[in-house]
């Protein structure tokens, strides 16, 4: 699936409730276009056309490209923030805020963990702990991903995978050491690791006395032969 929706927009000299409710009337959502070094510009956007955008694994972090009309220069914009009616969960208003495309922007990106169960609790007795579920980065428009996936298979007891583990070949526009998730121990974990302490600490005892049993043998041994002689 593309990672850019292509959107019929309409430019509009007015504004207000009554303008907006004619608007969705019509099939259509009011937006704004906010950019750096120009004035916000008022806009129309086709409402099943966006439904769409949102449905891709991207979701509100489509890139979206504006076609104009009038407008012969392409436009490129993320979503900045979306109003939805409270109960029916429908768009009523769009922030957009305009991107360059050789220009890196600063998103927030969910994280999905990866396939498999972490060592540490399928077999320590762990259990996996998220601190946060996303991660923000500078990334070219083009380069957004949609998600990042989080290798926690090899994750033992007491490990963990910060920032910087999870975010690959991306920059991070947040602390590199931030937290992402850990295993942490339960009580039926703690009770397996104290169990393999006490079968190490009786396997050396045991050994201790393996040991001795057998230099006293050998020490019999040798005083057998003495007294022989």
């Amino acid at each position: 699936m593309s990672a850019t929706q292509t959107l019929s927009v309409q430019a509009r000299s007015v504004s207000g409730k009554g303008v907006a409710r004619k608007l969705r009337a019509q099939g259509r959502i009011p937006a704004v276009l906010y950019g750096p070094g120009s004035e916000p510009l008022n806009l129309s956007i086709d409402a099943a056309q966006l439904r769409h955008a949102l449905t891709t694994e991207y979701g509100n972090r489509i890139l979206l490209e504006l076609a104009i009309e009038g407008e012969k220069k392409q436009r490129y914009a993320i979503l900045k923030d979306l109003q939805r009616h409270p109960l029916r969960n429908e768009v009523l208003h769009a922030d957009l805020l305009a991107v360059e495309m050789d220009r890196p922007v600063v998103v927030r990106v969910p994280l999905r963990a990866g396939p498999g169960t972490p060592f540490g609790v399928k077999n320590q007795g762990g259990v996996l702990e998220w601190m946060r579920r996303d991660v923000t980065i500078h990334v070219l428009p083009e380069k957004m991903p949609p998600y990042l996936i989080v290798d926690i298979e090899p994750l033992e007891l007491g490990q963990s995978l910060t920032a910087r583990d999870v975010a690959g070949e991306y920059d991070l526009a947040i602390d590199e050491s931030a937290p992402i998730c850990h295993v942490v121990a339960t009580r039926m974990s703690l009770e397996v690791v104290g169990e393999e302490e006490e079968e190490g600490a009786e396997g050396a005892e045991e050994g201790a006395e393996g040991a001795a049993e057998g230099a006293e043998t050998e020490k019999s041994a040798e005083d057998g032969e003495k007294t022989q002689g």
